[in-house]
């Protein structure tokens, strides 16, 4: 996965024989997972990780990455 370099930096081709729709899903993620992360630190920097906030954004960060890596394996 990349990190996140902001949407006016041209990334790579994730495979050349990925269809065009499912990479256009996997950079979705790729942008959902980087959004999550960042909530995740911040709610653990405010409330600590022990929060149910933050627990509730750590399973959604989980879904996401499960997603995420469903897609890859897919492609490989």
């Amino acid at each position: 996965m990349h990190i996140h370099m902001g949407e006016h930096m041209k990334r790579e081709r994730i495979n050349p024989n990925c269809p065009r729709e499912v990479e256009q899903q996997l950079r979705a993620l790729e942008d959902a997972i980087y959004k999550k992360r960042m909530q995740l630190h911040e709610c653990v920097e405010t409330y600590g990780i022990a929060d149910p906030r933050c627990l509730h954004n750590s399973i959604e960060l989980d879904h996401l990455l499960n997603i995420f890596n469903r897609l890859q394996k897919d492609l490989y």
